[in-house]
């Protein structure tokens, strides 16, 4: 791949956060880093970027103890939410199908009242 230096501060800064993280591409890696070479306003920017290094959904720690009962009431309560939600498309899924199928039959069957 070519690097082009022509490319926007605006993309360099979203491809800064993927960079600092080490998930850059080595493409990504030299765009950035000629880009940064060459623009002092995205180097600044770049200065003042941190990353919560280290860090990964599996290394954040459980809840206290003290929050998990609330953590298990909220859990039960969106959980109950879903549920509620589902039945309720379902249900309008049901009656529409039947809708449809009942309409349909009286137009096959030329069912006029």
């Amino acid at each position: 791949m070519n690097i082009n230096c022509d490319v926007s501060c605006d993309v360099i800064m979203d491809l800064v956060a993927v960079y600092k993280d080490g998930f850059a591409s080595d493409d990504t890696r030299n765009l950035v880093r000629t880009h940064l070479r060459a623009c002092p306003d995205c180097r600044q920017l770049y200065a003042g970027y941190h990353v919560a290094e280290g860090i990964r959904p599996a290394d954040c720690p459980p809840p206290a103890a003290s929050i998990a009962p609330d953590y298990s009431a909220l859990a039960r309560h969106m959980h109950r939410k879903h549920m509620l939600s589902t039945a309720a498309m379902l249900s309008v899924i049901a009656v529409s199908s039947a809708v449809g199928v009942w309409s349909i039959i009286r137009l096959v069957t030329g069912d006029e009242d």
